[in-house]
């Protein structure tokens, strides 16, 4: 309820500020220039927001062709083809990996990693943030993101008794004007980070993907959403903007799973780099705590970061942050006794026996980091025995993991 009080708030402030800005843009110019307007500055936000690689390299490539020769060189940096080229080569790079690629898993998912962590990250700040600052910037008439900070921070003089009532209406308009642009800025930027998250969630679960190609298509699917996005705006200005809002009021509902999913991309990924391209692990000791993601706890929502630790009493304690700030909270497991060491096949996990055997519950999952280590882990905490889980297999082993039911424990291959 929290959450969705908070959409509420956040998607009334954006309709709030895109009706006052669309208002106030008419009665000053009565048409915005290059034929945008708020609701196709949102939808181009959205849009870049879900996949930032591909909106501009769609947006620079359109633009660069629809406007003519002797006004190429007033376009922004982004859309002229010394930047969209490379990304375009970039991105068929990644089209490549995801394919041809996953025919050679050991090189792929190291290369998943990188986009994972570092790609994705670049992309939001080196092209989403510029295409959301150019967006408003066209929304005010400018031609630059100069020019829109120019407008944020006018140079305001005192008014003295002897100004005139037009100097007066002048300093108003500036300060009405570098207000609603610092408040449109400062939405958009909340927008496009809660939108980038989920976009961001699709690589984490293909980065995750034990399939060849189910990567492949995550990723067409997050790019469809882009594309629909962008030929119903194109349509229709007032379906684009419908659609846009219908994105980001999933995008807050499910913001926290999103976070959480996205903090376990990046401890996965670095893990995994470390492990496979640096062969680096770590072993703990005795006394030390061990990072974990919750998968099978009531308690508290899956994939939520924390530490692990034996307590005095020889029972397992789960200290986590919610939002990774603020007060630490714990969770007591009970005794470490009653717990495994799963070995898996790029990280292990902390699962519990159930009555079956050849059945288990996961509990925990581990970074990739302590693979090779699960003894090692498994004396610091004192569990009681280590399982091997590397040769679960097939569609139900990868919903299993999402769901994290019980899992069977898989035969060994000889």
């Amino acid at each position: 309820m929290k959450l969705l009080a908070s959409f509420v708030l956040v998607a009334a402030l954006v309709h709030v500020v895109a009706t006052v800005a669309q208002s106030e843009l008419e009665k000053a110019s009565g048409a915005i220039g290059k034929g945008q307007s708020v609701s196709t500055a949102l939808a181009t936000v959205t849009g870049t927001a879900i996949s930032p690689l591909v909106g501009v390299c769609a947006i620079g490539i359109f633009d660069y062709y629809r406007t003519p020769k002797e006004q190429r060189g007033r376009l922004p940096v982004y859309e002229k083809p010394k930047f969209w080229i490379p990304i375009g080569v970039l991105l068929l790079l990644i089209f490549l990996k995801d394919t041809v690629g996953g025919f050679a898993p050991l090189i792929k998912k190291p290369l998943d990693a990188v986009e994972v962590l570092l790609v994705n990250k670049a992309a939001l700040v080196l092209v989403g943030f510029p295409i959301l600052f150019h967006e408003v910037a066209k929304v005010f008439g400018l031609d630059s993101v100069a020019q829109l900070f120019a407008l944020i921070t006018p140079r305001v003089l005192p008014v003295v008794y002897a100004a005139s009532a037009a100097d007066v209406g002048s300093t108003a308009r500036a300060v009405g004007n570098a207000a609603l642009a610092t408040l449109m800025i400062a939405v958009g930027i909340v927008t496009m980070i809660v939108v980038w998250m989920v976009g961001q969630a699709f690589d984490v679960l293909a980065l995750l993907s034990p399939f060849p190609f189910l990567d492949f298509l995550l990723k067409t699917a997050r790019n469809g959403v882009f594309v629909a996005l962008a030929v119903t705006t194109v349509v229709s200005r007032e379906a684009g903007l419908i659609f846009s809002l219908a994105i980001i009021l999933v995008s807050f509902l499910i913001a926290r799973w999103s976070f959480r999913l996205l903090v376990f991309g990046v401890v996965f990924s670095w893990g995994l780099l470390r492990l496979l391209v640096f062969g680096s692990s770590v072993t703990p000791g005795a006394g030390d705590s061990v990072s974990a993601f919750s998968a099978g706890l009531k308690e508290i929502p899956k994939r939520t970061y924390g530490w692990l630790r034996l307590e005095g009493d020889q029972t397992l304690a789960f200290r986590y942050r919610p939002w990774l700030v603020g007060a630490t909270r714990t969770v007591n497991l009970g005794p470490a006794a009653t717990y495994e060491v799963g070995k898996g096949l790029f990280f292990p996990s902390i699962v519990k026996p159930n009555v079956r055997a050849d059945m288990y519950s996961m509990v925990l999952r581990l970074s990739p980091v302590y693979r090779g280590a699960e003894e090692a882990v498994r004396t610091t905490l004192n569990l009681a025995n280590t399982r091997d889980i590397r040769w679960s297999k097939g569609m139900k082993s990868y919903w299993k993991w999402l769901t994290e039911e019980s899992v069977e424990t898989p035969k060994q291959v000889a």
